[in-house]
């Protein structure tokens, strides 16, 4: 009997350790985070942090482990032809919001009518109209357009990352004293619907280029049945083949130089 209270004792103290030394185990902690507030100017630029696509500028209190990250910004897009790009590494430490600004320039295409006026920042001649140009600081940028023949007309940029100015001049002199010289914007497709456009003219071409593939692969097949059996009906369908082939490698064409055309003009 004396054994038995003994040896329950004996069991009751050891339980009695195993859950002292249980409690003393803290639970693990889920890791420490910080915030990022990000702008751009102009706004509206892709971010991407740690190769993740977190959304377009402004990204405000941003969630994000306690460390060292790095942010990637494309401007107007990662989608455009030849963004602006700027990569940074920073570190967020735990219960802090970190607030970064940056300056990603905008694109610009300047058109005037008549052509060929002289741009000048100053008195410095960046070139002539059509002209196209990317530079920082595009919303304290100040231009004009200079003529002979015509009077000058300051060109101000606001806060789109792509902007496409056309400018009808005034005549010097005009028969028309009302008439001032006219800075039009949005005289081009969107970015989005020019995006959208180029998808389209891509997944076109890669489409009608395999099946035309596919079309002069089994003509060939046709043809070679043709000459071991010279049955008229497999001569026939070779044509067909061919024909469907030649239409749809035409197509395939017209995609690439609609895809390069809107590439060359972004």
């Amino acid at each position: 009997m004396k054994s038995t209270i003994s040896m329950a004792a004996a069991l009751f103290f050891l339980y009695s350790l195993q859950a002292q030394d249980t409690s003393s185990v803290k639970p693990s902690l889920a890791p420490a985070e910080g915030t990022l507030t990000l702008s751009t100017a102009p706004l509206g630029a892709d971010v991407f942090i740690d190769s993740v696509y977190v959304g377009r500028t402004p990204v405000k209190q941003k969630r994000l482990a306690a460390g060292r990250h790095v942010v990637r910004i494309f401007s107007p897009s990662v989608t455009s032809w030849d963004p602006f790009v700027k990569s940074e590494s920073l570190e967020v430490r735990a219960g802090e919001e970190v607030i970064r600004s940056s300056d990603v320039g905008i694109r610009s295409t300047i058109n005037s009518i008549p052509s060929s006026a002289r741009i000048l920042q100053g008195e410095t001649e960046l070139g002539t109209t059509p002209f196209f140009f990317k530079t920082l600081g595009g919303a304290n940028l100040k231009l004009f357009l200079r003529k002979d023949g015509y009077e000058d007309t300051p060109i101000s940029f606001g806060d789109s990352a792509v902007q496409s100015p056309f400018v009808r001049l005034k005549p010097l002199n005009s028969e028309v004293p009302s008439m001032q010289a006219e800075v039009f914007t949005g005289m081009q497709p969107t970015t989005k619907s020019k995006e959208w456009l180029a998808i389209a003219s891509g997944a076109t071409m890669v489409v009608s280029g395999v099946v035309a593939a596919y079309l002069k692969d089994q003509a060939n097949h046709k043809f070679d049945a043709y000459l071991l059996t010279q049955q008229s009906d497999l001569l026939s369908s070779t044509h067909s083949l061919d024909a469907a082939a030649a239409i749809s490698f035409a197509i395939t064409q017209i995609s690439f130089g609609l895809l390069a055309y809107l590439f060359l003009l972004e």
